[in-house]
């Protein structure tokens, strides 16, 4: 098939297998991301004036990738620092207090910690034979998200602890 199909208790999503990309650079009216320690959450508003993102048109969607280049100018040109990645949590249609009532898009945003918080285990989990990097992986993976690694420590490999995940319990507090 096209597509691929994600299933949780309370929810199933369907997503392209072919990854589609889109510029919102154009129609941004406002970023604001609160970043600290154990958290990332913010929104993007879109200037939706022209109707452009009514429905919201594919790939605004809830779960969807989001990536955020800061640009700056400096004495060597143009620079660009990506941030870590966000998904769209939310979206909301709002018109501005302005005369003319300026229809935005608004999408809200959140980082991967918000992810391990909402991602629940249903049974109980016990690692006996796993090393920590594997352990977090799976805790990762069942979150849908991945986890990389640059250069893995020894002991994050070799180190094999007792570990049971109780049921209810999140991805985060695991």
């Amino acid at each position: 098939g096209t597509y691929l199909y994600q299933t949780a208790p309370d929810q199933v999503s369907r997503t392209a297998l072919a990854q589609v990309l889109t510029t919102l650079t154009p129609n941004v009216i406002a970023v604001h991301i609160d970043e600290d320690a154990a958290a990332t959450r913010g929104y993007i508003d879109l200037d939706n004036s022209a109707g452009t993102y009514a429905g919201p048109p594919a790939p605004i969607a809830i779960g969807n990738l989001v990536g955020i280049s800061w640009g700056y100018r400096t004495a060597s040109g143009l620079q660009t620092s990506r941030m870590a990645d966000l998904w769209i949590a939310a979206y909301e249609y709002l018109r501005s207090s302005s005369p003319r009532g300026r229809s935005v898009l608004r999408l809200h945003l959140e980082g991967g910690w918000e992810i391990l918080r909402r991602s629940r285990q249903r049974t109980q989990v016990v690692h006996t034979a796993d090393a920590y990097l594997t352990i977090l992986n799976r805790i990762f993976s069942r979150a849908g998200l991945q986890l990389t690694t640059s250069a893995p420590s020894s002991r994050s490999t070799a180190v094999v602890p007792k570990f049971t995940i109780a049921p209810d319990t999140s991805g985060y507090a695991a």
